[in-house]
């Protein structure tokens, strides 16, 4: 089987953004890099290989699955997936408040 397509959530993609534009402007542009490569080398990953995350009992139904991943130290991603497309519904935080 090949690669899977990946589709982000509009609300996912610009809180990713956000955060890389935290990152840069509170710790530095390497910093942002270092985030930016993490996430998009985790989703190609996801995207090879999607079973590889914890099923996600709250969001799941009968007919769908969500599964998440943690993608960073920090960060958690939230995806479902078919046979041929990762659908990137949700990125959080992993630092309990």
């Amino acid at each position: 089987m090949g690669v899977r397509r990946v589709i982000w959530k509009e609300r996912t993609k610009r809180s990713h953004i956000q955060i890389a534009v935290w990152y840069r402007d509170h710790l530095s542009l390497t910093a942002a890099q270092h985030y930016l490569q993490g996430i998009e080398h985790t989703v190609s990953i996801l995207a090879q290989m999607p079973t590889i995350g914890t099923v996600n009992l709250q969001l799941s139904t009968e007919k769908i699955q969500y599964y998440e991943f943690i993608a960073h130290p920090r960060y958690k991603i939230t995806y479902r997936f078919t046979s041929r497309t990762l659908y990137i519904i949700g990125i959080r935080s992993t630092l309990m408040k």
